[in-house]
This record gives C-alpha cells, sequence and structure tokens, in this order.
C-alpha cells in the first residue's frame, strides 16, 4: 500500500508501506521538506516606449510639479513634409494653431485665448537658445524648422515657462537630430509632390536631404530643405531654402562642445484677403498681386558644458541671430482698389 502524507507550507509524501510492517506493529517514521525555497535574484527594468512629460530635471532645468508636455517626432503620423502644427500639436491640450500659409513657412501657435499670431505669446527657442526676432521687444517668430529635421519639441507653460521670458504663453524648445551615433556616414532624402483636389498640376515640391554619423568623438549632422509651390489661389507662389549644420564635438567623457548653424530664406507671395461675399461666392480670387513676404534668417549657437562631478557641471551658451524681413504690397481693406 502506499501512505500519503501531507500538511500546509510542506511538500506531499509518498511511501510504500509493505503489509508485514502493518501486522508486525512496526513505527513508521514520515519526514516532509518545507516548501520554502530561496529564489534568484530577478531584475526588472521598464523603459516607457513614449514618453510624453520631461524629466525632472534635464541639463541645468528642474522640470518637476511644472506644467510641460514633450512631443516625439517619431512617433508622430503627422504630415512633416509641409509643416503641418494641426497635426504636430494635436495631442497638447489649449494650444490654439493658426496656419497663415500652406507649407508651413510660418508657426503660429497659442494658448490660454492668447493670440497664436507668429508665436507671438510663446518663447521660441531652438537647442535651449532663443530664435525670435526679439524675446522682449518684439517676440514675434518668422523662422520655422522644418520638423524632418526636428527630434522632439518640449513645451513648458504656466509659471515654469517665466524662467525663459516674459511671454504669457509660455516655451516651446524645437531639439534638433543628431548624426547617427552608430554609423559613421548615413545620407537620406525624402522628396514630395502634391496637388489640390481642384488642381491636376503638381504645384508643390519639398525635398530634405540629411548627413550625418559618428566618427570618434565627433559626431555631425547637417541637412538641406527646399520647398516650392503654388497656392490653390493666384498670386501665392513661395520658394523656401533651408539648412541647418551641427557638430558635437566630446574630448573627454565629462566635456562637450555643440555648434549649430540654421539658415532661413524664403520669398512668398501673398493672395490677400476677401470680403465676406467673395469669401462666401468666390474664394479662390485674389485682388492683390504686388503682396511679397521675403525671410532671410541666421542663427548661431556655441554651448560648451563641463561635468566637475555628480554633483557639480557648468554650462556656457553663446547665440546670435542675424536676420532681415522684408515686405512689399499694399495692405489696405480689402474692399479698396490697389493705387498701383
Amino acid at each position: 500500500m502506499v501512505l500519503v502524507v501531507f500538511a500546509e507550507t510542506y511538500k506531499i509524501s509518498r511511501q510504500i508501506i509493505l503489509s508485514d510492517s502493518l501486522l508486525s506493529g512496526k513505527k513508521i517514521t514520515v519526514e516532509l521538506d518545507s516548501l520554502n525555497e530561496e529564489l534568484q535574484e530577478v531584475e526588472v527594468v521598464y523603459q516607457k516606449e513614449d514618453e510624453i512629460t520631461l524629466k525632472g530635471i534635464e541639463n541645468f532645468t528642474m522640470y518637476e510639479s511644472k506644467k510641460n508636455e514633450l512631443i516625439t517626432m517619431k512617433k508622430l503620423g503627422a504630415n512633416l513634409a509641409m509643416n503641418n502644427a494641426r497635426q504636430v500639436f494635436a495631442r497638447i491640450p489649449g494650444v490654439n494653431v493658426w496656419e497663415s500659409d500652406i507649407a508651413g513657412l510660418q508657426l503660429g501657435i497659442g494658448t490660454r485665448g492668447l493670440s497664436p499670431n507668429r508665436n507671438s505669446n510663446f518663447n521660441t527657442r531652438q537647442n535651449g537658445y532663443d530664435i525670435s526676432a526679439d524675446a522682449l521687444g518684439y517676440p514675434e517668430s518668422y523662422y520655422n524648422p522644418p520638423m524632418e529635421g526636428v527630434e522632439k519639441i518640449a513645451i513648458v507653460r504656466g509659471a515654469g515657462a517665466l524662467l525663459y521670458g516674459t511671454q504669457f504663453g509660455g516655451m516651446v524648445n524645437f531639439e534638433m537630430k543628431k548624426g547617427n551615433s552608430i554609423k559613421p556616414f548615413e545620407v537620406l532624402n525624402k522628396n514630395t509632390l502634391g496637388s489640390f483636389f481642384n488642381n491636376e498640376a503638381l504645384n508643390y515640391f519639398n525635398s530634405f536631404t540629411s548627413i550625418g554619423g559618428q566618427k570618434g568623438k565627433l559626431n555631425y549632422y547637417s541637412f538641406y530643405q527646399l520647398k516650392t509651390g503654388t497656392s490653390w489661389r493666384p498670386n501665392s507662389q513661395f520658394a523656401a531654402h533651408n539648412y541647418y549644420f551641427r557638430l558635437i564635438y566630446t574630448p573627454s567623457p565629462k566635456c562637450s562642445i555643440d555648434f549649430d548653424y540654421s539658415l532661413l530664406d524664403y520669398l512668398a507671395q501673398q493672395a490677400g484677403g476677401l470680403t465676406d461675399l467673395e469669401y462666401k461666392t468666390t474664394p479662390s480670387i485674389s485682388k492683390r498681386s504686388r503682396n511679397w513676404f521675403a525671410v532671410n534668417w541666421n542663427l548661431f549657437s556655441a554651448n560648451v558644458q563641463y561635468n566637475f562631478n555628480a554633483k557639480l557641471k557648468i554650462q556656457s551658451k553663446t547665440f546670435a541671430l542675424l536676420a532681415q524681413r522684408r515686405t512689399i504690397g499694399n495692405l489696405n481693406k480689402i474692399n479698396t482698389l490697389d493705387n498701383l
């Protein structure tokens, strides 16, 4: 026969008992083994696939308890070739988007009911430095980096944004891409053609070409973007050239030197406004043929950072803007004839 003995927190014991042992009255001893076992150490690592906020401390800034959002460009399904701001900023609550052109030449976003006209109520930055015409006196931004060259966009609102300037809307920072850290040389080219639903002609062209890589202690990245096209209204042609170059040298794990240069040069013709009746009946007409808008934007930046130890580090950031905006045309009420 088989003798089965079990008890809580102990392993089950099965023992064969001979009939002679039972008949002879021999004492039977059963030993139970404990179920307790010492397990090997297990390390659990969790990494967010899509960060939506900034870390508590990044570089030299504390973002803990500050209202902020983080947009990771590679996670978006947006039309980056046309800098479609509505799609890029779609998941940020409270952001108003004003699209003043068809190719995303200028970015217009605002929050808290403030005007989105050329980001005039946002402190606009690239790689952490100011890119507006005048941070305090004339904070409008005429420069908009191509979204195909942007790695992520950080937005800080509320009192936390006062660190960067006096704009009530907050701060938006475009963090540009770096070169591929595992390849010495990489080249990418994207070309986009487009037309309007009522026009069979291909009247939009976008070409984005980038090179980058890592060679020893040197990381480099550069791109050139060309945009040309016409709108669905007459007198609305445009041509834009955007160039960017970034060089990061890391002589030691404690020291890094970061230099970048940006150029935006474009000329756009503006079709002008319409009266309410014209907008309802013939919205595709234009009564202004000499309204032109030109921008030439040159940005320079040099950033040096040295980490003495885990508790002490120093950063020096120098940047400059050489830019001009040129306009010509008739900006009088649209129901008056152009005197030229």
